[in-house]
């Protein structure tokens, strides 16, 4: 039952890139791409890089606050970890499940996903603040 699930989002994956490829223009895309400062393209990831480990940091703090014996190298590490699963495996859960299971390895399993979700909940707290805010301003 699992292999059919993986080869169902495999063959659709495939599938919607094949399309996606024959509705772009390849020619037009990559001379975008050439065109492309790589200035900005730098300052583009280091700015993303900083804002993944400030991001990090944020959850060591909590980490820390609960008690976990974790230091800041290997909580950005397990993040970043996390990030890639989300991004590539099993979505945003499954980068969060791998962040608590990682994290529980210096602690109760129950811990690690406490932070875990209290990260998820401040994260979600911030944006609905940012979006009253707007509302309220716009």
């Amino acid at each position: 039952m699992k292999r059919t699930g993986i080869y169902t989002r495999l063959v659709v994956t495939l599938l919607l890139a094949c399309i996606l490829a024959f509705l772009v223009d390849l020619k037009a895309l990559g001379e975008q791409i050439r065109q492309l400062s790589w200035l900005v393209v730098g300052t583009a990831a280091v700015g993303y890089a900083l804002t993944q480990i400030i991001s990090a940091s944020k959850w060591h703090l909590l980490l820390r606050s609960a008690g976990v014996p974790i230091t800041l190298a290997r909580t950005v590490r397990i993040f970043f970890i996390g990030m890639y699963v989300n991004a590539f495996c099993f979505g945003t859960v499954g980068g969060d499940l791998i962040r608590a299971f990682l994290a529980s390895t210096e602690t109760q399993r129950s811990l690690g996903l406490a932070t875990v979700v209290a990260d998820r909940a401040l994260g979600l707290s911030v944006l609905a603040c940012i979006g009253l805010s707007a509302g309220i301003v716009f």
